[in-house]
């Protein structure tokens, strides 16, 4: 993991897709081949969407940004990305 470590200094656009319940292995082929760095597999941090996405968005574990659920929202003192 530690090639992923510096995303910033290697990548100028980093493109993010996400799709409830795909599994990577299952990810279109054509889509993978258009990556110039292939798919790097990932674990969400939360079964339910709004949790992973406050994770994705602040850096934070869901016991940090608080959000549970869809009528939750981050602190707006929180920085995203």
């Amino acid at each position: 993991m530690e090639r992923w470590n510096n995303l910033s200094e290697d990548f100028k656009n980093i493109v993010v897709f996400v799709s409830d319940s795909l599994r990577y292995d299952f990810f279109p082929e054509e889509l993978a081949e258009e990556s110039e760095s292939g798919i790097i597999p990932t674990l969400a941090p939360s079964l339910h969407t709004p949790t992973s996405f406050a994770s994705l968005f602040t850096g934070l574990s869901p016991e940090n940004h608080n959000v549970r659920g869809f009528i939750e929202e981050l602190d707006s003192e929180e920085k995203l990305f």
